[in-house]
């Protein structure tokens, strides 16, 4: 499996999350708001017999004004179900992936101190 951006899933990453802060209406250039973060781990496994799974980690940080208001680590896993065949195993690996991102972000954007650090003024 191959990342689209730049062959790299830090790109993936942060382009899932520029992409659901652009749909949400909430990306804007003149923000003294900056969200970054750093891919720790990420493994995609489709060795299993009838399973594959995903481990996905990063760091995010929140900045307003240049000082850090958010920083932690995130982690997901994901399994789904899969086959020893490669024909098989790599096509559900890349239609699984995806979600693995969204968890990872949904958990993010659930977080209450994600969101605080967003609303101070």
């Amino acid at each position: 499996m191959e990342s689209p951006y730049a062959n790299s899933y830090a790109e993936y990453l942060k382009e899932a999350l520029r992409q659901d802060l652009e749909e949400a209406h909430l990306l804007n250039p003149n923000s003294t708001i900056e969200i970054s973060g750093m891919l720790i781990h990420n493994e995609v496994n489709i060795a299993g017999f009838s399973k594959g799974h995903a481990s996905v980690e990063a760091r995010f940080v929140v900045k307003r004004g240049g000082q850090v208001s958010f920083d932690k680590v995130k982690t997901v896993t994901d399994e789904w179900e899969s086959s020893f065949a490669g024909a098989v195993a790599i096509p559900k690996a890349q239609q699984s992936y995806p979600l693995v991102v969204q968890k990872l972000l949904t958990s993010l954007y659930s977080d209450l101190d994600f969101i605080v650090a967003l609303k101070k003024d």
